[in-house]
């Protein structure tokens, strides 16, 4: 999902999507430790969704407007 669907949703969808993020990556960090990672990549993928929803949420929090 680009940014500006991602400032589209409500915060309480964007605190949800954070929470499903978050426990995708719990999710890879025991498969990984256990040694059945199957797809690296997943890391980074998640990591930056996240990183996009907490910048959402700042933005939103700071009132900062896009014109987009």
């Amino acid at each position: 999902m680009n940014m500006k669907e991602r400032r589209a949703q409500t915060t309480a969808e964007l605190t949800e999507a954070l929470a499903a993020e978050k426990r995708s990556l719990t999710k890879l960090r025991i498969e990984r430790g256990v040694g059945q990672m199957g797809k690296p990549h997943e890391f980074r993928k998640s990591r930056r969704e996240a990183a996009r929803i907490l910048t959402a949420l700042n933005e939103r929090l700071r009132g900062v407007v896009h014109d987009e």
